[in-house]
């Protein structure tokens, strides 16, 4: 995996040496990275309450081992096209978690929900990809 040098990553990509655990090394490599940064940037303003930090490190978890169970779903480094299948199954998913959520979203503003409720829901958001990706692992 190469962190600096891009001219052999092209390269390599170039050449089909990268297998689909590279690919996956590398956005999960992305992936992690983004998600502790958005953490960090969320957490730092002074004077937040413990429950909304609790909430981030929560969803901060979730990302990355959501991502690693859907990967592992497509069956690892032996699946193919992670990416491929990934995104798009994703797309699907992520239009039916927003609707879902915003409906669920009203009922919280409702006080009829906990405010868990919706971090919950991520959680199961991966577990909904995985779920298609394992379905799709041997295409």
């Amino acid at each position: 995996m190469y962190f600096w040098n891009i001219k052999k990553l092209k390269q390599d990509t170039k050449e089909n040496k990268l297998t689909e655990k590279d690919y996956f090394n590398y956005f999960f490599g992305t992936t992690t990275i983004g998600s502790i940064a958005i953490f960090l940037m969320t957490v730092f303003p002074a004077g937040l309450e413990n429950v909304i930090i609790t909430n981030e490190l929560i969803v901060l978890i979730i990302t990355i081992l959501g991502t690693y169970y859907t990967y592992k779903c497509n069956k690892g480094e032996k699946g193919k096209n992670f990416l491929g299948k990934f995104t798009s199954i994703s797309f699907v998913c992520l239009i039916k978690y927003i609707a879902i959520v915003t409906t669920i979203e009203i009922f919280v503003e409702l006080h009829v929900f906990t405010n868990y409720l919706p971090t919950i829901l991520y959680g199961i958001y991966y577990l909904y990809v995985g779920k298609h990706l394992k379905e799709l692992a041997d295409y």
